[in-house]
């Protein structure tokens, strides 16, 4: 359904009270009836555009209700004080600035004034008074609060933006990691074929040239293809400056990261189930940081809280499970900015088809479960598909 324009209600809301202005005017005005029609128009066609330009639309309308009020004989008038009424209302909505009250005080001195001059009870200045004052009040106290609410929307959004640069932000720096830990990986694995075949050649015989030219092809690839990871490495790096390159930590230091957490003062138990396969490097690496982010997490958001980690070794997938209690009142915790471990962790495992599953527990407490498929051996000589 189409909506219709404000400015079309407002004209429409003005030319309605222009009609009945009119009307009432031509019925009960005994002289000067020109003169009292052009005042009754003065009056009530601003409100037309009382939400473009409030504090004109309110001096016009205040203006030709006082000028018509002077002219004797003009008749009596409802539709001059509702019109004044709805733009005094709307005055005090939309001009929350110091001129706003400054007209609407302008205002009650001339309304005060006028009763005052014609002799009229202290009833009628009081009730006009209280009628102006109020709608002018109320008027201001919404537009206050709708000042506050747009207020509250801008900021929210604006926090929605800071939050996904962030977010963007920790993605690129956590991918930026995984890419150098795997360079480490995937260099170390190329450097052991590059290796290889300078071995093999070595102990071939001179006339088996066949063989010499597939090893010398393969010694090739290997240094193309090493030599392409480091530049690779060298676009992901956003600085030169990084960590010196050592070992990477495996599925095989997962008790000794579960030792040091206990010696941290953290209460870990530790249960590994079924037959240890080889991963892969990898793949134990991301194994190894899941369950290095997650025991810091438990450390940060529950401390005091007793933590159980299994290792379970499937036909098909390692299972990684991080459980925390529920922490007691008493322990403090870290404070401090939140990480982004949790998107490293799914990075890493969604790039061998794993997957992570996290969430509060029925008592209070956290899981984190973790899934990591194991790697397919091919046979010797054949291809992967």
């Amino acid at each position: 359904m189409t909506r219709i324009p404000t400015r079309l209600i407002d004209a429409l809301g003005a030319a309605v009270l222009v009609a009945a202005g009119l009307t009432q005017m031509l019925a009960t005005a005994t002289a000067n009836q020109a003169a009292s029609a052009l005042l009754v128009i003065g009056a009530l066609a601003p409100i037309a555009i009382l939400r473009s330009s409030p504090l004109l639309a309110f001096a016009a309308s205040a203006a030709g209700t006082s000028a018509i009020a002077a002219v004797p004989g003009s008749g009596e008038q409802i539709a001059i004080p509702i019109g004044l009424l709805i733009a005094t209302f709307v005055l005090g909505r939309l001009e929350l600035r110091e001129r706003g009250i400054a007209a609407m005080g302008a205002l009650l001195v001339t309304i005060v004034v006028m009763l005052v001059v014609t002799g009229a009870p202290a009833s009628d200045l009081a009730f006009t008074t209280l009628i102006y004052g109020g709608a002018f009040g109320a008027g201001r106290a919404l537009g206050v609060r709708d000042r506050h609410v747009e207020d509250a929307r801008h900021a929210a959004t604006r926090q929605r933006m800071l939050d996904e640069l962030e977010r963007t932000h920790a993605l690129q720096t956590e991918r930026t990691r995984i890419a150098r830990e795997l360079h480490d990986i995937v260099a170390h694995s190329i450097s052991v074929v590059v290796l290889q075949a300078q071995a093999v050649r070595t102990t071939l015989d001179v006339e088996r040239s066949t063989a010499h030219d597939g090893i010398d092809a393969i010694e090739r690839a290997g240094r193309d293809a090493l030599a392409e990871m480091r530049g690779l490495l060298g676009v992901l790096r956003a600085d030169s400056s990084g960590p010196p390159l050592e070992p990477q930590p495996g599925i095989d230091q997962v008790a000794d990261l579960v030792a040091a957490a206990r010696g941290s003062g953290m209460e870990v138990s530790f249960d590994a189930r079924g037959t240890e396969r080889d991963l892969g490097s990898g793949r134990s690496l991301a194994a190894y940081r899941a369950l290095q982010e997650a025991l810091t997490n438990c450390r940060r958001h529950a401390p005091g809280a007793a933590v159980k980690v299994v290792l379970d070794w499937g036909d098909d997938a390692l299972e990684l499970v991080v459980r925390n209690d529920r922490p007691p009142r008493s322990a403090p915790r870290t404070t401090g900015p939140v990480g982004h471990g949790l998107i490293g962790m799914r990075e890493r495992f969604e790039l061998y088809g794993g997957q992570i599953l996290h969430g509060p527990t029925s008592i209070g407490g956290f899981e984190l479960r973790a899934a990591l498929p194991l790697p397919v051996a091919l046979p010797i000589g054949s291809a992967p598909a």
